[in-house]
Formats: structure tokens, sequence, C-alpha cells
């Protein structure tokens, strides 16, 4: 017979039973549903961009100070880190420790250009800056396009394109509410025989493009 905790591992009434949060910093902070946490980053109606204090006084915990440079064979990049809890549609991310925890997602800001012009891009994903959410000790790690999530959160969307390689998915809309800039977001779930997730992300300066699911994935 499975153990219950191996039942509520397995995604049975995560969200009423499932006590500890991880890492415990968020233990006392607001879960978010996600088309909630995506309205609190769409940027504000009229601005041009956003500065790497953007929601600095928010719930989400900030892990760096400011912003820092990352080195890759791509280049420099600039990121800034934070999480925060988050639920889809009312489920929450989990991992096995000790015992089954909620586990929180992790926020990025992020750019390859200029950093003193801002972030060019903001990245939600399940798990934490240091610990992926893939594999057998976590669930809900992967999460359909949460259309009905933004719907709740008031927010409009329009769709732009969507494609699917072996193991990828993606797909891109325009974000629109009254009081925000409209907002170009792209959903991707990817995975094998490992496991499966998913993330969001917010692309602040770029337009709608026909060919931008093409270009995500090109690679």
């Amino acid at each position: 017979m499975q153990s219950r905790a191996w039942r509520l591992f397995a995604g049975v009434s995560i969200g009423q039973t499932v006590q500890s949060v991880y890492p415990d910093e968020l233990r006392n902070g607001k879960s978010f549903e996600l088309g909630e946490l995506v309205l609190l980053l769409m940027p504000a109606a009229g601005s041009t961009s956003v500065g790497w204090d953007f929601r600095a006084d928010s719930p989400i915990v900030w892990k760096t100070d400011g912003y820092k440079s990352i080195q890759s064979r791509n280049g420099t990049s600039y990121v800034r880190t934070g999480i925060v809890r988050v639920n889809v549609q009312g489920k929450r991310t989990t991992v096995l420790k000790q015992r089954v925890a909620e586990l929180g997602w992790a926020v990025s800001y992020s750019t390859t250009s200029n950093p003193g012009v801002g972030p060019e891009e903001i990245d939600l994903s399940p798990g934490t800056p240091g610990e992926d959410c893939f594999g057998a000790k976590y669930d809900g790690c992967d999460f359909e396009e949460p259309l009905k999530s933004l719907e709740e959160a008031g927010i409009t969307t329009k769709a732009l394109c969507s494609r699917k390689v072996p193991g990828t998915i993606v797909s891109a809309m325009m974000l629109s509410h009254p009081g925000k800039r409209p907002t170009l977001f792209v959903w991707e779930t990817s995975g094998g025989s490992g496991g499966s997730s998913a993330s969001v992300t917010l692309k602040l300066v770029e337009k709608p493009d026909p060919k931008l699911c093409d270009r995500l994935l090109s690679f």
C-alpha cells in the first residue's frame, strides 16, 4: 500500500494538506495565483521601461542585491533573482524533502543589453534559483497554458503563435489590462522520460512577431 506521504506527493489534496514551505523564508508569505502575479509584474500603462527596483517592496523575497552579471560563452547577461509562493488554479508545486513541502517559484529579471536601461525579461518558473523543479521528487512543475488564471486576474489575451517540437511546446500572446502596458507573454513546457516542467516569461521590450515561436525553438 502506498504511504500517505507518497499519495500527497503524487498530487492528492496537495493544497489542503501540505503544511511546510520550502524555502522556509516563504512560509508566511502570500501565495499568488499565477495570473495575479503576472498582473503585478506587468509594467504600468505609459511606461517605456522598468528598473531593477521594480516591485522591490512586493511579497517577492529578493535574493540578489541589485543585479549581478553572469558570464557565458554567449556573452554577458545581467540578472536579479527572487522567490515567491505561486499556485496555478489553486494547485501548488511540491518537493519531497524529509516531508512533502510546498516549493517556491523563482522570479528572474534579466537583460543581455545595457543594464542601465533595466531588465528586458521577467521569468517565472517553479523551483528556486538554486533548485530546478524537475524529476521524481517534485510535483506541479508542469502546468497548462494558464489562460484561465490570466482571465481571472482580469487580463485579456490575444494569441500570436504556437509551435511544437519533440519534447517542447511554446506559445506566445499579447496581454492587456486597464492601467497596464500591453505586454508580450510566452508560456513554454518541455520534458522527457525524467519529467516535465513549464515556465512563463514577460518580454518587456519585444514587439508582436508571428515568427517569435520559431525563433524561440531554433535551438
